[in-house]
């Protein structure tokens, strides 16, 4: 079936609390969605955010993140996010409703269903608390090493803390399903996204050591990049601690069986970001200050997809399948039969691109661009005069759109931004930069009845 639907992220929402959540605003985006004749609804990765609060570097790979839960206070106006108003601000709001909270049969049967992540995640933050949120790899030796009598010993003691974080998290996911039954109700499927690798200073590291590249003192020997790209001259060192995948394959995958488990109980599809590192990854060594220098190395390949399916059944992933693509690669993604990514942006870098809507296959999700791409308006601003050749006419945001509408790929997602025609101040995130990321909103207002009107009106003419 050819259909449609809009990236947004979580936090852009507008009209709530200093950032988006998953109060009125995202339920209305919804009803949005459905007006505008939509039926996907693509968002960035909802962990709670560590480093730079890039949604790509959580403190875990299973929790949600708390600056989403609807707090039922909408008298915020501004177009960005402030993080650090938030960090000062958002748990004390979130103190002073588990003081009045008494715990009822659900919240004991969430903790039996999540079991295998929730108590070690709220153990974790509850230390990075108490030990002024420094990361795991700085606590006193007894804790940075998981020694078990140490943990004991503090969870006795501390009980209120550890609970606080559990409340937090049964608060998220409680009002995750009242959005996600929102969306079912309305034929509109969720698009969860996933890193393939998950931050150093996370609960997911500490618990599990083994399961990375890591020495005797627990220090990363090589971490996650990219080499030099479209992106980056100097490559993206994004600094994750890689996977010991022969560990993990001795242990039959179970930690990612667990995570792609628990994203399908909340998504209707999981687009994995950096799909090609299953196939080879760029290992960098951690000494090095960019991504220059790196080697590539053998992943898992096939491998764990097939006990991923024989576990899970078939899965609805999207493989982010762009930069460096070799022929493993394209094996691998031709093995999984998984619709990979299309993206209009990069159709105008080479001669007869992929990337070009003409080109594009059934089996693929197009894209104008991703959350790393500028929208559409300053990408056309700053071409050069051999891509608008290539182009054929004068580039405009709406022809670009309706091009990719018109492909044959079975799924189109557009940034709102690119149907809004904003320009560069609407940027999501630019890679190889630390600052003003994360943090673009929409205006309440910008969501119109009119806008509505025309991206139904596109999407119907292009018969999705």
């Amino acid at each position: 079936m050819r259909t449609a639907g809009i990236i947004l992220p979580l936090f852009s929402l507008p009209a709530s609390q200093g950032i988006g959540s998953m109060g009125r605003p995202a339920h209305e985006f919804i009803d949005f969605l459905e007006e505008a004749g939509q039926h996907q609804w693509l968002m960035l990765p909802i962990g709670p955010t560590s480093y730079k609060d890039s949604p790509y570097q959580s403190f875990s790979a299973f929790a949600g993140n708390p600056y989403f839960i609807d707090i039922g206070e909408y008298e915020d106006n501004d177009i960005h996010i402030d993080y650090n108003w938030l960090f000062q601000n958002r748990i004390g709001k979130l103190q002073q409703q588990y003081q009045e909270w008494i715990p009822q049969d659900d919240f004991y049967r969430f903790q039996q269903e999540n079991i295998d992540w929730l108590k070690d995640y709220a153990l974790f933050m509850a230390l990075k608390v108490q030990f002024n949120y420094s990361p795991w790899y700085k606590w006193p030796v007894p804790f940075r090493t998981h020694n078990q009598e140490a943990l004991n010993g503090y969870e006795k003691t501390n009980p209120e803390p550890i609970r606080f974080f559990e409340f937090i998290q049964y608060l998220f996911f409680t009002q995750w399903q009242d959005l996600r039954k929102k969306a079912t109700q309305k034929q509109i499927q969720l698009i969860g996204d996933i890193p393939i690798y998950v931050a150093y200073d996370s609960v997911d590291v500490w618990c599990n050591p083994t399961l990375f590249m890591l020495d005797e003192n627990l220090v990363p020997t090589k971490v996650a990049g990219v080499p030099p790209d479209y992106f980056s001259k100097t490559g993206q060192l994004w600094g994750n601690p890689l996977y010991n995948w022969d560990t993990m394959k001795q242990n039959n995958y179970q930690w990612w069986v667990n995570r792609i488990a628990h994203q399908l109980k909340y998504f209707d599809q999981i687009r994995i970001d950096h799909f090609r590192g299953f196939d080879s990854f760029y290992a960098i060594e951690s000494k090095y200050k960019t991504a220059k220098k790196g080697n590539w190395l053998p992943g898992p390949g096939i491998d764990l997809f097939r006990v991923l399916e024989e576990k899970l059944g078939k899965l609805p992933i999207i493989a982010e399948d762009l930069g460096f693509i070799t022929p493993s690669v394209q094996k691998l993604l031709e093995q999984t039969a998984y619709p990979g990514m299309r993206v209009l942006q990069f159709a105008f870098d080479e001669e007869d691109s992929v990337h070009l809507p003409l080109h594009y296959p059934a089996n693929c999700v197009a894209f104008t661009g991703t959350h790393d791409n500028p929208p559409l308006q300053a990408w056309i601003a700053a071409l050069t005069s051999r891509q608008k050749k290539q182009i054929k006419e004068k580039p405009s945001v709406f022809a670009l759109i309706t091009s990719v509408l018109h492909s044959k790929a079975n799924l189109v997602l557009i940034p709102l931004q690119d149907y809004l025609e904003l320009g560069k101040k609407a940027r999501i995130n630019q890679p190889g930069t630390d600052e003003n990321n994360w943090s673009w909103r929409l205006k309440e207002s910008q969501l119109s009845d009119e806008l509505a009107f025309r991206i139904k009106k596109a999407t119907k003419e292009a018969n999705r």
